[in-house]
């Protein structure tokens, strides 16, 4: 049975728990380099790096998005990460492996870090999804995967919870700590959802003062 349309199909698509139709409409969703910031993946004219992402040094190398935040993917993700539903997982990152980076192969990435969780909402949550999403994404890649104590991250309010980019940016300022050795290393850090980039860009600043080499990004969705 299909995941989305719960129809009966004789035949899936390359995808595990989606109908050919199915799999067919979420193209519409993928994400291109077609006028983008490679830094943020907002409209850039030309691809380059957008007016905002001038005005400081870049934090990351670059950044991609497989999907747009749209129907039905925030309904997916909260089933995922609020139901857990892990079916819904295994389909998030194969939607996230069939529209992978451009720049993946050429950038020789020694270390792949799941966006950290709190230790307060890890074990009240049960899991981290991007954990998950990192797992198949190394075992499909072939990549290591950093340990999850790599990176401690503080417990605050859930993003999410708050509107304005500026309160994002104070919520999540000096929320992480580096625990282990990263100097030199060129790491992708997997996320599930970017809107302002508060916590991607607070992560990176991080990994940056702790000696990281070079910053890559690999989102499921952009919010834009």
């Amino acid at each position: 049975m299909c995941l989305l349309c719960h129809e009966p199909v004789d035949k899936l698509s390359e995808f595990s728990c989606l109908c050919a139709a199915c799999a067919q409409d979420l193209t519409v969703l993928y994400h291109d380099t077609t006028d983008k910031c490679p830094i943020c993946a907002k409209k850039s004219v030309g691809n380059a790096v957008c007016g905002a992402c001038q005005k400081e040094a870049p934090i990351v190398n670059k950044l991609w998005a497989s999907l747009h935040y749209q129907f039905p993917i925030p309904a997916l993700l909260h089933e995922f990460k609020h139901v857990q539903h892990i079916a819904y997982g295994q389909l998030l990152a194969e939607l996230m492996l069939a529209n992978p980076p451009l720049w993946l192969p050429e950038t020789k990435i020694d270390g792949v870090l799941a966006m950290p969780m709190s230790t307060k909402r890890r074990v009240f949550r049960g899991f981290n999804q991007c954990d998950e999403l990192a797992r198949w994404i190394t075992q499909h890649y072939h990549l290591p995967l950093l340990p999850i104590d790599t990176v401690q991250r503080q417990h605050r309010p859930p993003q999410s919870t708050l509107k304005k980019a500026t309160e994002r940016k104070a919520n999540i300022r000096a929320a992480f700590c580096v625990h282990h050795n990263v100097k030199n290393r060129k790491i992708l850090i997997i996320e599930d959802l970017m809107t302002t980039g508060s916590t991607i860009f607070e992560l990176a600043r991080t990994l940056r003062k702790s000696g990281v080499n070079e910053i890559y990004v690999w989102l499921l969705a952009r919010n834009l």
